[in-house]
């Protein structure tokens, strides 16, 4: 499923992710040098620093802030960026990158080989705690530099979706100059060699980046491949949904993003405002289960859960009806997608109820039970944004008519964050 995204007229030169009116035909617009671009987020987050955070907003500003060796496209596709050229061995345990030579970071000191490897070493030191970058690099064991602008990554594996984890902003470069300077506080100074600089960040409030007058190495893939249009781009944390439409109607925010589904139809109809929309990069929208801690450590139980869930009636009492159910692990435009995966799972509550019967877990009243202990999923969210409650809410209902008892328990943010990663919940989402 996509979020929706609406937008105000932006500032000279912004991208077209949310711009007034409809585009001209004919010829894409040329950018104009100037202005700012104030974009309102919907969440706080954890940190700026890309190799360590959980939040894929802290994404979306590290393609500013920072580069990567590749760019992907389009899934499947990819296209120098960082690294000019790469060569993969046969058994794809062993990937070597050459560099590009004219690349500075924002602090003025050369990006080289040297930094991949001080990048992807960082990573997978226990002491940085990497969430979403340490997924990504998957069976790493070193990298070595075998001369100033060529790196040899191997890994203890076979690891075929590399190329599609180091297009993501995750496993960006950063300046090893200034992650050893700053050390845990290098996430509120992010040094890359984006074509944005790091400014300032009030906590819980906004981010601000500037121009870099030095970027000309943006992937030739871009209309435009010199420095940004923009003179800097303000992300505004706006938790109310209400408060980040109230910013976008008076002018004060050129792009919202999670657009009210109350609004929607408000927006829809109104020439002076566009929304955007798209298909959600990686999983989607989605739930994630715990696989370490009863009972969702047993696959049956899992599966069950799956044929129980009601996606399409999730996202008509949710949703509003906007949006498509999820098929497959992966959506449509990601790397590895398989249609075929779409037939495996539908609807199917007696399928639930069968599967859960194999497992031992037997009817007793309106719940299950094995061994005189009852089916209970812990189901933690945060209670902070009404889809998510309204989501579960529906998922305990739906689940009870199988005899799978639902535990709520809806968080703050930081509860919520810490809960999960202690691994107290069945599932999240």
């Amino acid at each position: 499923m996509a979020s929706p995204v609406a937008g105000a007229s932006p500032a000279a030169g912004a991208s077209p992710v949310a711009a007034a009116g409809a585009a001209p035909a004919g010829a894409p617009p040329v950018g104009k040098p100037g202005g700012e671009l104030i974009y309102a987020l919907a969440t706080r987050f954890d940190s700026l620093d890309v190799n360590v955070t959980t939040f894929s907003v802290v994404g979306r500003m590290g393609f500013h802030l920072f580069d990567q060796l590749v760019r992907e496209p389009s899934a499947g596709k990819f296209v120098p960026s960082l690294a000019e050229r790469w060569d993969v061995n046969p058994t794809a345990d062993e990937y070597t990158f050459y560099l590009r030579k004219d690349v500075k970071f924002h602090d003025g000191t050369p990006f080289n080989a040297e930094a991949v490897k001080y990048t992807f070493d960082r990573i997978v030191n226990p002491d940085m705690k990497s969430q979403v970058a340490l997924s990504l690099i998957g069976p790493y064991d070193s990298s070595t530099v075998v001369d100033p602008y060529t790196v040899k990554v191997k890994f203890k594996t076979g690891y075929a979706p590399f190329l599609d984890s180091v297009a993501q902003p995750f496993l960006s470069i950063v300046s090893p100059t200034a992650a050893e300077k700053y050390g845990k506080d290098f996430g509120t100074n992010p040094v890359g060699t984006g074509p944005f600089k790091f400014d300032s960040y009030k906590t819980d409030s906004e981010v601000k980046l500037v121009k870099n007058p030095d970027y000309t190495w943006a992937p030739a893939i871009y209309r435009h491949t010199g420095g940004p249009y923009l003179n800097a781009i303000t992300w505004r944390i706006i938790n109310d949904p209400a408060t980040r439409v109230a910013a976008l109607k008076a002018g004060e925010v050129h792009v919202i993003e999670d657009l009210p589904l109350q609004n929607y139809a408000e927006f829809q109809g109104n020439s002076a405002f566009q929304i955007v929309e798209g298909v959600m990069a990686g999983s989607g929208y989605s739930a994630m289960i715990n696989v370490t801690k009863p009972p969702t450590d047993d696959v049956k139980v899992r599966q069950a859960m799956e044929w129980a869930t009601d996606k399409a009636g999730i996202i008509k009492a949710t949703w509003n009806g906007l949006f498509q159910p999820a098929c497959s692990v992966l959506t449509s435009i990601t790397f590895g997608y398989d249609q075929s995966t779409c037939q495996v799972y539908s609807y199917d509550p007696k399928k639930a109820a069968d599967l859960l019967d194999q497992a031992g877990w037997k009817l007793d009243g309106d719940v299950r039970k094995k061994n005189g202990e009852e089916l209970v999923i812990k189901f933690y969210y945060r209670a902070d944004q009404p889809v998510n409650v309204s989501q579960a809410t529906f998922i305990q209902a739906s689940w009870q008519q199988v005899g799978i008892k639902v535990e709520l328990n809806g968080l703050a943010q930081a509860g919520y964050f810490d809960a999960v990663r202690r691994g107290d919940h069945n599932m999240q989402p």
